[in-house]
């Protein structure tokens, strides 16, 4: 019988190469390990470049949206430039205007200030301020002023429109409105009656009255502010106020340069030549 041969298997052996195996499998997973990380790292860059596309296109889509209100904002700043708004709710015209039935529903005018040598009532469903008074220098205009502010601001704090007019919607009317701008906001007298030129292009006051202006500024326009301000304490117009009021300055500057508006400071014998002073 032939003897059976016994194998004998080295046990340092085995484990050789079982270390082997385990290096190149640690090996292979760190190879796929590192090719991963490339991997999600130009994921990660894709995805940084696309975010930044985005934000660069938000950016862009931000500066058409705030071109398009701004141009949206003049278009109606123009309309109302047109049909003689100078404050929210506020609106300066002439006798024709104050008659207009179909005008006077279509800006929703709840009171009127009617400042001429024939002021009367002429609708029954308006609230009236009738003032006597004619287009002359030596008027006195500056005795109405704390009366008709009081009617203007009352109503306006009441969501009312209120319209002032005399006859040609030029000198007494503007003159008014003037005084109730600087009045209700820090304005003086010059920048108050640029708001209203914005909003009326004809406001013209005559010499007399513009003096007038000029005194009360210096003389009772502190106290008339304070007193408005304990009768009415309340701010619901101010911040409107100030952001119509700068607005209207910033398009009497543009209407100015277009020659669209006149300063009204055209020597006498010359003709104007925006044909709208006196």
């Amino acid at each position: 019988m032939h003897e059976q041969k016994r194998v004998i298997i080295d046990p340092n052996s085995r484990l050789e190469n079982l270390n082997e195996e385990t290096k190149n499998i640690l090996r292979e997973n760190a190879e796929k390990a590192e090719m991963e990380a490339q991997q999600n790292e130009k994921r990660v860059k894709e995805l940084k470049d696309k975010i930044s596309g985005l934000l660069d296109r938000r950016t862009v889509v931000e500066e058409e949206l705030l071109r398009a209100n701004k141009a949206i904002t003049t278009l109606k700043r123009k309309e109302q430039i047109l049909e003689g708004d100078v404050l929210p709710g506020l609106y300066v015209g002439n006798y024709r205007d104050s008659k207009d039935s179909s005008q006077l529903t279509k800006h929703n005018i709840t009171h009127i200030v009617a400042i001429h040598d024939t002021a009367r009532r002429i609708h029954s469903d308006k609230h009236y301020l009738c003032i006597m008074a004619s287009d002359t220098p030596d008027q006195n205009l500056t005795q109405y002023f704390s009366l008709s502010n009081d009617f203007i601001h009352a109503a306006r704090l009441r969501d009312g429109n209120v319209l002032i007019h005399c006859l040609a919607g030029m000198s007494r009317s503007v003159t008014v409105a003037v005084a109730y701008i600087m009045s209700v906001t820090t304005l003086n007298y010059k920048d108050a009656l640029k708001v209203v030129r914005a909003g009326r292009n004809v406001a013209n006051p005559n010499l007399g009255f513009l003096k007038q202006l000029e005194e009360f500024e210096c003389t009772r326009l502190i106290e008339e502010r304070r007193r408005l301000k304990e009768r009415y304490p309340s701010l619901a117009l101010v911040y409107k106020d100030q952001e119509q009021c700068a607005l209207m300055l910033n398009n009497y500057e543009e209407l100015l340069q277009s020659r669209s508006i006149c300063e009204a400071n055209c020597a006498l014998g010359e003709t104007c030549p925006t044909g709208l002073c006196r």
